[in-house]
């Protein structure tokens, strides 16, 4: 597309922030493959100063923005998880996941 900067939604951002100044909010780097390498992830770093990687978060937030809805991503990132605990890492992930859900939606 060659945008290189998609912003999410500036007033639901504000809002977030504000009413709970303990979520973390992030730059994420999106794109069309998967990045497993850390010499890839730190390039995104340097580069974008992303704080993760993901695959679907630019086209939701460009159909949004098509659409003039306002949006934002709920995400769990799981890159550190390793098997072992990768099975009480996705209950946790879904639990904090819907928590945020929740709070977004009271300010809606």
């Amino acid at each position: 597309i060659g945008q290189p900067e998609i912003m999410m939604d500036e007033d639901l951002r504000a809002k977030i922030a504000e009413r709970y100044p303990d979520t973390r909010i992030v730059i994420s780097a999106s794109g069309d493959k998967f990045i497993g390498k850390e010499e890839d992830k730190q390039y995104l770093k340097d580069t974008f100063k992303a704080d993760i990687c993901e695959m679907e978060g630019a086209g939701v937030i460009l159909t949004s923005k098509a659409f003039d809805i306002p949006c934002v991503l709920i995400r769990a990132i799981s890159d550190d998880a390793d098997a072992a605990v990768y099975e009480n890492y996705l209950q946790k992930a879904a639990d904090v996941n819907v928590v945020t859900l929740i709070r977004i939606l009271g300010i809606l």
